[in-house]
């Protein structure tokens, strides 16, 4: 086997591993939503691991919301789930930055490279590339596959646990629709204001 034939052969073979990972990911992914798309109430009776974890949030809430405040529990748990996840956002932050950083040599090695009978060798270049530099290109996905779990656990936890749908907050019913719509005209007007 010559040169040639020896990096064509590495990259089928690593193309080949990463489709396998990539199926598995997103056979796992899709698992985890479908656990997640339940509709009926959770309670301590439930049983399934998912449930237990909707539920674990839902007590969370209810034990930090003062005065029983439902909504201030929420905001006071997604200040903390918030904080909790900072090393994973600076993380997704400090990855895209390297990407960027990189984006005039990937560009350069595409113009080396055009077309696509050149699609291998211009994969093989872009690994060596990113090898060279100590950059991940997937790295800034993964703190989304740990946040994405917690969120939906979240809103499962607002939508399914009952005791958080009966909860106000100042003069909004939590398990009904704001009758005034202040809030989200409040939002629209004040485009700077970031709630996420």
């Amino acid at each position: 086997m010559n040169g040639s034939e020896a990096v064509l052969y590495r990259i089928k073979k690593e193309f080949l591993v990463k489709k396998k990972l990539n199926i598995s990911v997103l056979g796992a992914g899709a698992l985890l939503l479908l656990s997640a798309c339940g509709r009926s109430d959770v309670t301590s009776h439930s049983t399934g691991l998912w449930e237990r974890l909707i539920l674990m949030f839902g007590k969370a809430i209810q034990g930090l919301s003062f005065g029983g405040s439902i909504g201030l529990g929420i905001i006071i748990f997604t200040i903390l789930i918030r904080a909790v996840m900072i090393p994973l956002y600076n993380r997704q932050i400090k990855s895209s930055r390297e990407l960027q950083e990189l984006q005039p040599e990937l560009r350069r090695l595409q113009s080396e490279y055009p077309g696509r009978e050149n699609r291998e060798a211009l994969a093989y270049a872009q690994q060596d590339l990113y090898k060279e530099h100590g950059v991940n290109p997937y790295a800034s996905f993964v703190p989304l596959l740990i946040q994405f779990p917690i969120l939906m656990a979240l809103y499962g936890a607002l939508t399914r646990v009952p005791e958080l749908r009966e909860g106000t907050f100042l003069w909004v019913d939590l398990g009904q629709k704001d009758p005034y719509f202040i809030l989200p005209i409040w939002r629209l007007l004040s485009p700077s204001f970031q709630l996420g």
